[in-house]
């Protein structure tokens, strides 16, 4: 494996460990390597072998095309979903219907703007650029749906109880990133909380 592979390899592990929420140790014992090996994966000391390499993909979640290098997307699936869900948001900004675009807009601008941080900084943080985007993208997509649902009246309160919490997910495992009041402002439009709507 060449350096710049090597780099991509144990940045991807690192960071897809850490939006799912997992320890070093726990990954290390779910997929049956001593924690040192693990913490020498991340740190690009060594590079697993093959089979390891398809485990810690399957405990991931993610393609070993994906840990490689070789794509920007966790999964095929992944790819075919971003681009969907990039179409819809285009449609979402150009709709006459929906008044709180420039708020989304803005959103987006901040979001380049906290990965223009990065690259100034010289980080090699540009696989990260599309996770990042589909998991915004994805807020946006929920929320729109989830208020459209509520202004036709198909949504009980339960369902928006749990509109909320799938809201709280996706931002929490955006909170290692700094992309201003993307949570707050989540929340006022799937609650029908924001100053325009009144």
């Amino acid at each position: 494996m060449n350096e710049n592979k090597a780099n991509d390899f144990c940045e991807r592990i690192k960071f897809l460990r850490k939006v799912r929420d997992k320890k070093q140790s726990q990954m290390a014992d779910e997929i049956g390597v001593s924690r040192q090996s693990m913490s020498n994966y991340e740190s690009g000391k060594n590079v697993p072998d093959l089979d390891t390499i398809v485990k810690i993909a399957r405990y991931l979640d993610c393609s070993t095309d994906y840990l490689l290098g070789l794509t920007n997307f966790y999964t095929p699936q992944e790819h075919v979903r971003y681009a969907k869900q990039m179409e819809k948001f285009g449609e979402y900004l150009t709709s006459p219907y929906l008044h709180q675009a420039d708020l989304w807009f803005t959103i987006f601008m901040q979001l380049a703007e906290c990965v223009h941080k990065d690259t100034a900084r010289k980080m090699e943080f540009g696989f990260r650029v599309q996770v990042i985007l589909s998991m915004v993208a994805n807020l946006i997509e929920h929320c729109i749906e989830t208020r459209d649902r509520q202004e036709s009246g198909a949504l009980t309160e339960g369902e928006l109880k749990s509109a909320n919490h799938k809201r709280q997910q996706i931002i929490h495992q955006l909170s290692r990133i700094e992309i201003g009041d993307l949570d707050n402002i989540s929340y006022c439009y799937i609650n029908n909380l924001l100053e325009s709507d009144v």
